[in-house]
């Protein structure tokens, strides 16, 4: 994937599932483009326990999408 298609799809995610919080968009963005530093950010902004579980799969989920090999060795 392309950083084309990668804004292209980060773009289209984050409309798709109505994401308004900054720092989602931060770490989805981390996520990505391959920078675990930004999702480290995003996840103390959590708020509860299930809330940072659910980014953490959101963050797997984009990172394997996109082949970000440190984000996916850095959260699992």
């Amino acid at each position: 994937m392309n950083r084309k298609q990668k804004f292209r799809y980060m773009r289209n995610y984050l409309r798709d599932k109505k994401i308004k919080d900054g720092f989602m968009k931060r770490g989805i963005y981390g996520s990505m483009f391959d920078m675990p530093k930004k999702i480290d950010k995003a996840l103390k902004k959590a708020k509860n326990k299930n809330h940072k579980e659910y980014m953490i799969k959101t963050f797997l989920k984009v990172a394997k999408t996109a082949g970000s090999e440190k984000v996916i060795s850095h959260l699992s």
